[in-house]
């Protein structure tokens, strides 16, 4: 799902290279992704041209929904020392579309 979610937020992205492993990353993202994984999140990080992107993610349930097993993607987007830059949920319509939500 994370995968997918990517595709949709940076829809040109061109990574230069995806970093696969802990010992890829950055000293401070690799504690990020440490953190992520700690809280049974999903990460993903790749180089563009200049930056490392990294998003964790977690599938979550979303409240209020219509369908009582609707599922979310809680996302967090961290810059390059491991900040957290900003986090959203995010649903997926039966399209396949991406829409911001409320938890």
């Amino acid at each position: 799902m994370l995968a997918a979610f990517i595709g949709f937020a940076y829809p040109s992205c061109r990574p230069v290279r995806v970093l696969y492993t802990l010992g890829d990353l950055p000293l401070a993202l690799e504690r990020v992704a440490v953190a992520a994984q700690s809280r049974k999140r999903a990460w993903l990080a790749w180089i563009d041209d200049r930056h490392v992107r990294f998003v964790a993610g977690e599938i979550v349930h979303l409240d209020g929904h219509e369908e009582c097993n609707a599922r979310g993607l809680w996302t967090f987007f961290h810059d390059d020392n491991g900040r957290l830059l900003a986090s959203a949920t995010w649903a997926r319509d039966a399209e396949g579309s991406w829409h911001l939500r409320d938890r």
